[in-house]
């Protein structure tokens, strides 16, 4: 078992006979507005500071809940100040108090590690994102946002069969996450599995409630599905829907959940240099070099996009 499924044991286990306590020492109204203010007091003082010191939380509780509890001994006539039953709802609290400040803790741990994971995938660092994604699923193995950044970036790493295990991962536990079907589309194609591909990208096409982010990547999927096709006006079609749908915001905010992702330029870029090798395949030559020059606007360092420019300049020469 792990140690996080024991500390919860013991916190459940301590609780309980917290509350046994307090119904025996008459005093489960006093336990509930104590638990109650352990409780909210996170929320106040996060609207007033950004990160609060977790020490100050803890000396606040026990100073304010001391205090109450000796106030209400006095004011009620009715508890011995030196009866333990008196100080029950402020033990209560009080461990209450740390398991907030222990959860709070490993929440920013996991956020920090997690972030950091997004600063590599921006940086086009793929294995260590996907290190600082694995390090946030040990801490919390069901935050779906390290779940799905780690899918993608193992396809960015061109690890496909690992990214449909870890898309598939996902899709038991949230079975209608179009983001994660598509990551799964996205693997299935460059496996070779077309028909498997197209079918999830048509099921997400078909979803009425689809918002832009998500359509975006579906008709990047299905252009790429129709280039192995070799259906390269369709592609095009395709990645100019794709492309007109591109948010205008850094964040994708997607529908039905609080996950965000990131919109990275190198893959708004890859589209571009996709419609590119599709003019290619046509003869266009003119409108594939205007393609590769919209990919390197917003990756100028891509190798591959330079050397496709480069190539089709010398191809363009010797048409010439």
């Amino acid at each position: 078992m792990s140690s996080w499924n024991l500390k919860q044991l013991f916190f459940i286990a301590i609780a309980s006979v917290f509350w046994v306590l307090s119904f025996i020492f008459n005093n489960f109204l006093q336990l509930i507005l104590f638990l109650g203010f352990v409780f909210i007091l996170p929320f106040i003082l996060n609207k007033f500071f950004t990160k609060y010191d977790d020490r100050v939380y803890i000396v606040i509780v026990t100073s304010i809940l001391l205090l109450s509890t000796i106030f209400y001994s006095i004011w009620t006539k009715n508890s011995d100040l030196f009866n333990i039953g008196t100080y029950t709802p402020f033990l209560a609290g009080l461990i209450f108090a740390f398991e907030l400040t222990w959860d709070r803790r490993k929440y920013y741990e996991k956020i920090t590690i997690f972030r950091k994971g997004i600063e590599f995938l921006e940086e086009k660092k793929f294995t260590e994102a996907l290190d600082k994604f694995d390090e946030t699923l040990e801490l919390d193995p069901k935050y779906l946002p390290a779940s799905i950044n780690r899918a993608l970036t193992l396809g960015f790493l061109e690890r496909h069969n690992e990214a449909i295990n870890a898309s598939n991962d996902i899709l038991l536990r949230h079975p209608n996450n179009f983001i994660v079907l598509n990551l799964k589309a996205h693997a299935l194609l460059k496996v070779g599995k077309c028909d498997e591909a197209l079918e999830i990208v048509e099921r997400t096409l078909k979803e009425p409630s689809l918002d832009d982010n998500l359509l975006f990547v579906a008709l990047v999927n299905k252009g790429e599905i129709l280039f192995e096709k070799g259906s390269y006006h369709e592609t095009i079609e395709y990645y100019e829907q794709a492309l007109e749908k591109v948010p205008l915001k850094k964040t994708w905010k997607l529908q039905g959940s609080n996950i965000s992702l990131t919109v990275l330029n190198y893959e708004i870029a890859k589209v571009w240099f996709s419609k590119g090798n599709a003019y290619q395949k046509l003869q266009q030559l003119d409108e594939a070099l205007n393609s590769f020059e919209e990919a390197l606007k917003l990756d100028p360092e891509n190798q591959e996009v330079l050397k496709a420019k480069k190539e089709l300049l010398g191809l363009m020469n010797y048409v010439l």
